[in-house]
């Protein structure tokens, strides 16, 4: 027969109430005796003290198998509890704080006896006889029970300190059943009245009765804080435990229960130690409950006025910031949180691995910087620590300096700590201890850090990776994270990587519920340019997923699936649509405010080419059938997103009928002038984009208020970047323009002050624009051109900062930006402005050049007929003429009437003569299209070929201009009725 412990003197004699004074240690040697082998490993512990207890079972002194104490010690020990004397057993392991349990049995002799026991009763009658350790004891988890990685992790949350009180895997309910029944039958046996609460009702009975005991005016604040420690052990009991308890603290009849704690435990905080407050914090951690401002407040205000965070060893810390990080939408003030850092900072010589781990991730959940001599310390004690580290604890460190991001005190802690883990983090993957999540994590939180890691790093990733995918469940998410992960880093993995994801996904996509297929598997192309499955492998197996489903799909999934594809800007199959269509109809009911905007913005982004225009008509009509429901729902955001939806909606397909009523306008402007304090600048954005797009004049009071929300946001910003992002800027600009708003006298003073602001908006994002910003901002301003003279109200400080704008955004322009950016200038003349220089000019014409292969007729005879209007000084190379020549000339037969005019006008302002090749094609191409040509067109083409000093008109062409002249010239504008009078004069056309 194997000993427990042979420090511990055999004994079997004592009277039952000898036995009850006795001491953890004492009562445990009492139970060394002799018992037959198999009847040991079937008695529980809460047999063997119920039968020690009462003195009167064959069973009293059972000696307890090793086998099974080392069971039990994994479950983080038993408690239980003599309903008439209030003895307390604690069976922990070997590790056990020492001075945790004497402080533990100190608080508890404070605790009023009636009130001790009747906490002893609940406890029991809620755990029974498999009760966790009582706080003050420690035990770590077996190193396969060690979460630290990742956020947002079901099951695998890090619901207990490391090193401090609680926690066990959860048992399912049929498990703990067996049990149940076992311990119940022996407890029969030794005639004990107590028994384990397997049922909802025992357990509400026993929930009854602790809300009962917080209202006795005898209670003190060591017993309120085992009230709540008991919740936390029921809580960790079983699945059906922990929902059994959160229920109770979440529902209505229950808050009176916290209400009551509230109200009598803060009054006495100062009461308790150093120790026990901590506890608190550590109670409300594992209930996941954020205790209340005034909790909060009085909590900190007695540890500063006792000092009692300069008592906290490294454990008590590693609690405390473990607690932080898991109530992060407490109030915890910065002063304490720069206190408990600089508690941290003095006792990190001893801080074990964990506490160095918990340090940082509490932080960073609550936002909170630590100084740059805190993680220093810290560094230091990652450093010391490192080699001791799990995959978790690793995960969960470069996850958190993730999260600080270059906002940590220098380089010095980077450079120091992160060489020290990309070892450890080697060492450890070379064991294949990192799963799918970790290995996610750590390469996300890299890329946030922006450090390139080694290729040699790379490779050893991408290999774990594929390693661990075959027998990991993956999720979307890690899916997508890996990708974006990758995209961030600038990194182009290896084929077997994309074949190893492309197989998860194909494992999971038959099989998935349906909130997964509702998230998008658009990451390959969203992320990744070196995808090497095809896009239409990906686009049939998503869709053919949600066909199979949609019938038993909830509004929210069939919201996530369109949303899905409006995000990846991916066109839906026709059997998508029919399917989704008719999901739609089916859920419409019970669609919510947000639902509905997301699935009008994703059918404003994929819809179009696929819908007709009578079924647009009638999802829009159950679309504002369900509006009108939840109207009452629509904050501006959804209004502001909708509205863009509509104007993406509206196509020439629809023919006159818009997709926007009376009864949405006038909702949307009501709420945009009573939200006008929540309007940001994407939604001024979008708001102007869509209602110009839509041909919607803004209400008067609607438009006061975008004028007035533009300049405060403008003026309270008074760094260096501004609020508006350059795309909005441009938006919002062009919206103005193309609703022929005057904004010189629109709301005096309003509009002045509204321009200065743009413009000093403008510079300040100087170095962000983009060609394709340049190029809207300059056809606004060129709109504007035909109403007032905007050159002479553009401030000069704007104009240098335009210059030095576009020369920058030219080398990157496309085919299209070149041609509005050069359009405009030559609408505005800007040569007799400071908006060109020589230097933006030559910038422009490389960028023409450099496009001008890529160009469609409209932008290349727009771009040569801006250059044009720039004055005939303007330096135009002869090798762009030249191969504007040959380009033009392969797509002449494309030129529309416009365009073939234009082109011999910016010809002629240039004093470029055509190359006859190129006039021999104008002129067929004329005389195949010459009875779409207006009066405007015809004044414009003789007027060049005057210009240039053409003498002689072919007699083909010289009948069907006169012919085509005589039937046009009613429309023709008295603007050009003197050129066209000199043009027939120089061709001798008037005889």
């Amino acid at each position: 027969m194997r000993e427990f412990g042979s420090e511990h003197p055999r004994s079997t004699s004592g009277s039952a109430e000898e036995r009850a004074g006795m001491g953890g240690a004492d009562l445990l040697s009492w139970l060394y005796v002799r018992v037959d082998e198999s009847t040991a490993q079937r008695v529980s512990l809460s047999c063997i003290i119920a039968a020690f207890v009462n003195g009167s079972s064959p069973l009293i002194g059972v000696r307890i198998a090793p086998r099974r104490l080392h069971t039990m010690c994994h479950r983080r020990a038993h408690v239980v509890a003599r309903k008439d004397c209030g003895v307390v057993f604690s069976s922990a392991g070997k590790d056990v704080g020492e001075e945790n349990r004497a402080k533990y049995a100190v608080s508890q002799t404070k605790m009023p006896r009636s009130i001790k026991q009747r906490l002893d009763e609940i406890e029991f009658q809620m755990l029974g006889s498999r009760k966790t350790a009582p706080y003050g004891t420690t035990h770590p988890r077996p190193p396969h029970q060690q979460t630290f990685a990742g956020e947002n992790r079901s099951m695998r949350q890090l619901d207990v300190p490391p090193g401090a009180a609680g926690g066990q895997e959860l048992e399912s309910d049929a498990s703990m059943d067996t049990e149940v029944t076992h311990e119940n039958g022996y407890a029969r046996e030794l005639n004990d009245p107590l028994r384990v609460a397997n049922s909802g009702a025992q357990r509400m009975l026993a929930f009854q009765q602790l809300e009962q005991l917080v209202r006795d005016d005898s209670v003190d604040s060591v017993s309120l804080a085992r009230s709540l420690k008991v919740l936390v052990r029921a809580s960790r009991l079983s699945r059906g435990h922990g929902r059994a308890v959160h229920q109770f603290l979440e529902s209505k009849k229950s808050s009176s229960f916290l209400n009551t704690w509230y109200a009598k435990m803060i009054p006495h905080l100062s009461e308790l130690d150093s120790f026990s407050l901590v506890s608190l914090l550590h109670s409300f951690g594992a209930l996941q409950i954020a205790p209340s401002r005034e909790f909060v407040a009085k909590w900190e205000q007695v540890v500063r006025e006792t000092g009692s965070l300069n008592e906290l060893d490294e454990k008590s810390l590693a609690t405390a910031f473990w607690a932080i990080g898991r109530n992060r939408t407490a109030a915890y003030s910065k002063d304490i949180l720069q206190a408990l850092s600089n508690r941290f900072e003095k006792v990190s010589a001893q801080a074990s691995d964990q506490c160095v781990t918990l340090f940082l991730w509490s932080l960073t959940q609550v936002m909170f910087v630590p100084s740059a001599s805190n993680l220093e310390a810290w560094s230091v004690a990652f450093v010391r620590n490192a080699s001791v580290m799990n995959a978790d604890a690793l995960t969960k460190v470069v996850d958190s300096l993730g999260r600080l991001g270059k906002v940590n005190a220098g380089s010095s802690v980077e450079e120091r700590v992160m060489p020290v883990w990309f070892a450890a983090w080697e060492e450890t993957v070379s064991k294949d201890r990192f799963d799918v999540i970790d290995l996610c994590a750590c390469l996300n939180a890299i890329s946030k850090l922006a450090i390139r890691p080694s290729p040699e790093w790379l490779e050893k990733w991408t290999q774990a990776f594929e390693r661990q995918v075959p027998t990991s469940k993956v999720r979307q998410r890690e899916l997508t994270m890996s990708l974006s992960a990758l995209h961030r880093l600038q990194v182009s993995p290896p084929p077997s990587f994309f074949r190893a994801w492309y197989a998860a996904l194909a494992r999971h996509l038959p099989s998935l519920p349906e909130q997964m297929v509702a998230f998008a598997y658009w990451g390959p192309w969203k992320y990744s340019s070196e995808w090497h499955i095809t896009q239409q492998e990906f686009v049939e197996g998503f869709q053919s997923a949600f066909v199979d489903m949609s019938p038993s799909m909830n509004a929210q999934q069939v919201s996530d699936c369109i949303w899905a594809l409006g995000k990846a800007n991916m066109q839906p199959s026709r059997a998508f649509m029919d399917a989704w269509l008719v999901a739609f109809e089916r859920v419409q009911d019970r669609c919510s405010a947000q639902q509905l905007c997301a699935m009008l913005w994703a059918m404003g982004k994929c819809s179009r080419a696929v819908l007709a225009p009578a079924e647009q008509a009638s999802f829009l009509d159950l679309w504002y059938a369900c509006f009108e429901r939840e109207e009452s729902g629509f904050v501006l955001n959804f209004y502001s997103m909708c509205l863009l939806s509509f104007a993406r909606l509206q196509t020439e397909d629809a023919g006159e009928v818009s997709p926007l009523r009376d009864s949405f306008v006038k909702a949307f402007e009501d709420c945009f002038v009573a939200e006008s304090a929540s309007i940001n600048s994407q939604i001024l954005a979008n708001v102007m984009h869509a209602c110009a797009k839509l041909h919607l004049m803004p209400r008067a009071d609607m438009l006061r208020v975008w004028f007035d929300r533009f300049v405060e946001l403008a003026e309270t910003d008074s760094s260096r970047a501004s609020v508006f992002k350059p795309q909005e800027l441009s938006m919002q600009l062009w919206g103005l323009a193309k609703l022929d708003i005057d904004i010189r006298t629109i709301y005096d003073p309003t509009a002045p002050a509204f321009l200065d602001s743009w413009c000093s908006c403008f510079e300040r994002n100087a170095g962000l624009f983009q060609g394709h910003h340049v190029a809207i901002i300059m056809w606004a301003f060129a709109h504007w051109s035909h109403s007032f003279d905007i050159k002479s109200i553009l401030p000069e400080s704007f104009q240098v900062a335009w210059r030095t704008e576009c020369a920058r955004a030219a080398s990157s322009m496309s085919p299209i930006s070149v041609s509005q950016t050069l359009w405009p200038l030559g609408r505005l003349e800007a040569a007799t402005m400071s908006l060109v220089s020589p230097q933006l000019m030559n910038a422009l014409l490389d960028a023409f050049a450099r496009c001008v292969k890529r160009m469609d007729s409209q932008e290349m005879v727009n771009s040569l007929w801006g250059c044009a209007r720039m004055g005939p000084h303007l330096d135009f190379p002869d090798t762009l003429m030249i191969d504007w020549f040959y380009h033009a000339s392969k797509n002449l037969p494309s030129f529309n009437p416009h365009e073939l005019s234009n082109s011999l006008y910016a010809l002629a302002r240039l004093q470029r003569a055509p190359t006859e090749s190129f006039l021999s094609l104008w002129m067929r191409c004329f005389a195949v299209r010459k009875s779409e040509f207006s009066a405007q067109h015809l004044v414009l083409a003789l007027w060049a070929l005057a210009t240039l000093e053409f003498r002689i008109l072919p007699d083909d062409f010289r009948r069907d201009w006169c012919r085509q002249f005589i039937r046009s010239n009613e429309t023709l504008s008295s603007d050009y009725l003197p050129m066209a009078v000199s043009s027939m004069k120089h061709f001798d056309i008037l005889r």
